[in-house]
């Protein structure tokens, strides 16, 4: 028996994509992306931002937590063409800086 195996994916997604201009860790950073492409997956997949996870997301865990122009806020839940023009902080990779951050974070917002 023989079977015919198709594609299901194209190789290249028919997403419209956008030239997003931001700054990350004090970075510039230029780069054409997905319009459907979240900031956690931006920083992880296309910048090697490891620091940066996805736990749950529905953004409730905050592993995936960030600031964006001094706010903090959920990039699972944050599309990267939104971040244009704005100052991204991510975590590098964890280390003890983060659990300590992390842990304060906690405290501040009453525990998880």
């Amino acid at each position: 028996m023989t079977r015919s195996v198709r594609k299901i994916l194209p190789k290249e997604s028919s997403d419209p994509k956008r030239e997003i201009s931001l700054s990350v860790n004090g970075e510039a950073v230029t780069r054409k992306v997905s319009t459907r492409l979240l900031l956690a997956d931006f920083l992880r997949h296309e910048l090697g931002l490891t620091g940066t996870h996805v736990g749950c997301e529905h953004g409730v865990c905050g592993c995936c937590t960030v600031t964006i122009d001094g706010a903090t806020a959920r990039s699972c839940l944050t599309l990267a063409v939104q971040a244009y023009g704005a100052f991204v902080a991510a975590w590098p990779h964890r280390d003890q800086r983060y659990r300590d951050a992390q842990d304060r974070l906690a405290r501040l917002e009453g525990g998880r």
